[in-house]
């Protein structure tokens, strides 16, 4: 159990303790397997997110979320996946390139992205989508309203269940 702030830059880190404190990390391979009780901070060209962490702030290349975030998300990299045990307890804002959700999200999340695929998604609250290209799976389970443009091309398919949708206006005039 370690009882203060830490903070660590390598090649390749594996963060697989309890931390009552935040953490830090920078470098090319990160993966955090451990609990953090306070806010998370990753940055690298490949992020896996396996553990428990209050807050999460992570940035890079391909990112991988498999843990639980107790409280809110913000992710921004080019490849990011959502695993089947991710689970977000809040909110979550995303910017990407190629965005797969699956998972549980307990409340909303916005998601920027050139594709998004909402896999075995279980959304509790409201999706944004500011997508080019946009699917929902046979899986896909939202209990509020999917927002996405006019403009985009969406498929959805009719075994995916979703409280309501809502057409916005086009991203691209």
């Amino acid at each position: 159990e370690i009882n203060h702030f830490v903070s660590k830059a390598d090649n390749d880190i594996l963060i697989k303790d309890e931390y009552n404190s935040s953490v830090a990390l920078a470098g090319d391979s990160l993966s955090m397997d451990g609990n953090v009780h306070g806010i998370s901070a990753s940055a690298g060209n490949k992020v896996t997110l396996n553990g428990t962490t209050d807050y999460a702030v992570v940035a890079g290349n391909a990112i991988t979320i498999n843990g639980i975030i107790n409280n809110d998300a913000f992710i921004a990299g080019n490849l990011i996946t959502f695993g089947e045990n991710a689970n977000i307890k809040r909110d979550v804002i995303i910017a990407g390139r190629d965005v797969e959700l699956n998972g549980t999200i307990e409340r909303n999340i916005s998601i920027y992205a050139s594709k998004v695929t909402l896999k075995n998604a279980h959304v509790k609250g409201n999706v944004r989508l500011f997508a080019e290209s946009i699917t929902a799976s046979n899986n896909t389970k939202v209990e509020g309203t999917l927002f996405y443009p006019e403009d985009s091309n969406y498929q959805g398919s009719n075994e995916a269940s979703i409280g309501a949708i809502e057409k916005t206006p086009a991203i691209q005039t």
